[in-house]
Protein backbone atom coordinates (compact mmCIF):
# COMPACT_ATOMS: atom_id res chain seq x y z
CA UNK A 1 0.00 0.00 0.00
CA UNK A 2 1.14 3.54 -0.75
CA UNK A 3 0.98 5.75 1.85
CA UNK A 4 1.85 9.41 1.98
CA UNK A 5 1.58 10.80 5.54
CA UNK A 6 2.04 14.46 6.54
CA UNK A 7 1.84 16.00 10.27
CA UNK A 8 -0.68 18.40 10.63
CA UNK A 9 -0.33 20.60 13.96
CA UNK A 10 -3.70 19.76 16.32
CA UNK A 11 -6.23 22.50 16.53
CA UNK A 12 -9.59 22.72 18.87
CA UNK A 13 -11.11 22.40 15.31
CA UNK A 14 -9.29 19.11 14.96
CA UNK A 15 -11.96 17.85 17.34
CA UNK A 16 -13.78 16.90 14.42
CA UNK A 17 -11.58 14.61 12.74
CA UNK A 18 -11.07 13.32 15.88
CA UNK A 19 -14.24 12.11 17.69
CA UNK A 20 -14.66 8.64 15.58
CA UNK A 21 -11.36 7.48 16.65
CA UNK A 22 -11.21 8.92 20.26
CA UNK A 23 -15.29 7.93 20.59
CA UNK A 24 -14.14 4.20 19.59
CA UNK A 25 -13.63 2.13 23.07
CA UNK A 26 -11.27 -0.16 20.91
CA UNK A 27 -8.89 3.08 19.98
CA UNK A 28 -8.89 4.28 23.23
CA UNK A 29 -9.10 1.21 25.66
CA UNK A 30 -5.07 1.24 26.49
CA UNK A 31 -4.67 4.40 26.36
CA UNK A 32 -5.15 7.72 28.43
CA UNK A 33 -7.91 9.00 26.44
CA UNK A 34 -11.21 8.49 28.40
CA UNK A 35 -14.59 9.46 28.73
CA UNK A 36 -14.72 11.08 25.62
CA UNK A 37 -18.69 11.14 24.58
CA UNK A 38 -18.33 14.26 22.63
CA UNK A 39 -16.79 16.30 20.00
CA UNK A 40 -16.17 18.92 22.84
CA UNK A 41 -14.60 16.40 24.94
CA UNK A 42 -12.04 16.35 22.24
CA UNK A 43 -11.45 19.61 22.17
CA UNK A 44 -10.55 19.47 25.84
CA UNK A 45 -8.51 16.97 25.41
CA UNK A 46 -6.30 18.75 22.42
CA UNK A 47 -6.36 22.06 24.39
CA UNK A 48 -4.62 19.90 27.32
CA UNK A 49 -2.00 18.18 24.81
CA UNK A 50 -0.83 22.05 23.73
CA UNK A 51 -1.12 23.20 27.07
CA UNK A 52 1.36 20.54 28.37
CA UNK A 53 3.40 20.90 25.66
CA UNK A 54 3.43 24.63 25.71
CA UNK A 55 4.34 24.83 29.24
CA UNK A 56 6.65 21.86 29.72
CA UNK A 57 7.97 21.08 26.17
CA UNK A 58 7.77 18.48 23.47
CA UNK A 59 6.78 18.19 19.97
CA UNK A 60 3.22 18.73 18.42
CA UNK A 61 0.39 17.13 19.20
CA UNK A 62 -0.13 16.41 15.36
CA UNK A 63 -3.38 14.95 13.41
CA UNK A 64 -1.82 12.50 11.11
CA UNK A 65 -3.29 12.54 7.63
CA UNK A 66 -2.72 10.15 4.77
CA UNK A 67 -3.19 12.17 1.87
CA UNK A 68 -6.26 14.24 2.97
CA UNK A 69 -8.07 11.27 5.29
CA UNK A 70 -6.91 11.89 9.28
CA UNK A 71 -5.48 8.44 10.44
CA UNK A 72 -4.53 9.04 13.76
CA UNK A 73 -2.99 11.30 16.43
CA UNK A 74 0.48 11.88 18.18
CA UNK A 75 3.19 13.77 19.90
CA UNK A 76 5.59 13.80 22.60
CA UNK A 77 5.65 15.71 26.09
CA UNK A 78 8.33 16.60 28.06
CA UNK A 79 9.91 14.04 31.06
CA UNK A 80 12.47 15.83 31.80
CA UNK A 81 13.18 18.44 29.63
CA UNK A 82 16.37 19.20 31.68
CA UNK A 83 17.30 15.95 31.07
CA UNK A 84 16.46 15.87 27.53
CA UNK A 85 14.17 13.01 28.02
CA UNK A 86 10.46 12.86 25.92
CA UNK A 87 7.93 10.85 25.95
CA UNK A 88 6.09 9.60 22.75
CA UNK A 89 2.22 9.18 22.27
CA UNK A 90 0.01 7.79 19.11
CA UNK A 91 -3.14 6.13 18.49
CA UNK A 92 -4.05 5.17 14.79
CA UNK A 93 -8.12 4.84 13.93
CA UNK A 94 -8.94 1.55 13.72
CA UNK A 95 -9.92 1.31 10.22
CA UNK A 96 -6.57 2.60 9.55
CA UNK A 97 -4.78 -0.39 11.95
CA UNK A 98 -2.51 -2.61 10.13
CA UNK A 99 -1.04 -0.29 7.62
CA UNK A 100 2.62 0.45 9.37
CA UNK A 101 1.09 4.07 10.05
CA UNK A 102 2.02 3.57 13.81
CA UNK A 103 5.61 2.53 12.82
CA UNK A 104 5.93 5.38 10.34
CA UNK A 105 4.69 7.91 12.90
CA UNK A 106 6.82 6.77 16.40
CA UNK A 107 9.90 7.09 13.54
CA UNK A 108 9.33 10.51 12.70
CA UNK A 109 8.96 11.46 16.10
CA UNK A 110 11.74 10.02 17.30
CA UNK A 111 13.80 11.31 14.61
CA UNK A 112 12.34 14.78 15.68
CA UNK A 113 13.00 14.41 18.83
CA UNK A 114 16.68 13.71 18.48
CA UNK A 115 17.36 16.10 15.77
CA UNK A 116 14.66 19.17 16.79
CA UNK A 117 14.66 19.19 20.20
CA UNK A 118 18.57 17.74 21.03
CA UNK A 119 17.35 15.16 22.92
CA UNK A 120 19.16 11.83 24.25
CA UNK A 121 16.49 9.46 25.31
CA UNK A 122 12.92 9.07 24.20
CA UNK A 123 10.50 7.22 26.34
CA UNK A 124 7.15 5.20 25.57
CA UNK A 125 4.87 3.08 26.88
CA UNK A 126 2.85 0.35 26.26
CA UNK A 127 0.55 -1.72 28.32
CA UNK A 128 1.56 -5.76 27.73
CA UNK A 129 -1.86 -6.68 26.36
CA UNK A 130 -1.77 -4.34 23.72
CA UNK A 131 0.96 -6.28 21.63
CA UNK A 132 0.20 -4.13 18.26
CA UNK A 133 1.84 -0.99 20.27
CA UNK A 134 5.05 -2.77 21.77
CA UNK A 135 5.80 -4.25 18.58
CA UNK A 136 5.67 -0.65 17.05
CA UNK A 137 8.30 0.71 19.83
CA UNK A 138 10.08 -2.43 18.97
CA UNK A 139 10.36 -1.98 15.11
CA UNK A 140 11.65 1.64 15.46
CA UNK A 141 14.90 0.24 17.81
CA UNK A 142 12.87 1.15 21.17
CA UNK A 143 13.96 -1.38 23.86
CA UNK A 144 11.81 -2.81 27.05
CA UNK A 145 13.44 -0.98 29.84
CA UNK A 146 10.98 -1.87 32.62
CA UNK A 147 7.65 -3.84 33.34
CA UNK A 148 5.29 -1.95 35.90
CA UNK A 149 3.01 -4.26 37.74
CA UNK A 150 -0.40 -3.47 37.46
CA UNK A 151 -0.12 0.43 36.16
CA UNK A 152 -2.05 0.85 34.10
CA UNK A 153 -5.94 0.52 34.69
CA UNK A 154 -9.23 0.71 32.68
CA UNK A 155 -12.65 -0.58 32.81
CA UNK A 156 -11.78 -4.00 32.42
CA UNK A 157 -9.34 -4.52 35.27
CA UNK A 158 -5.23 -3.80 35.73
CA UNK A 159 -2.53 -4.45 33.51
CA UNK A 160 0.81 -4.44 33.42
CA UNK A 161 2.95 -1.43 31.27
CA UNK A 162 6.18 -1.70 29.39
CA UNK A 163 8.17 1.15 29.19
CA UNK A 164 10.14 1.73 26.41
CA UNK A 165 13.20 3.55 25.66
CA UNK A 166 15.91 4.53 22.88
CA UNK A 167 18.84 6.56 23.43
CA UNK A 168 21.08 8.24 21.15
CA UNK A 169 24.65 7.74 21.66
Amino acid sequence: MIYELSFAQATESSSFELFPFWSDYAVTRFTLLRNIKTVADCEKKILRHIDNININGGLGPFCVKNHETTVGYCGATAVDSREGEYEIFYNIGKEHWGNGFGTTIAAYLIDHLFMKKETNRVVAFAVAENVASWKILEKVGMNRVETLVEDFENSEGKFDLYKYEIVQE
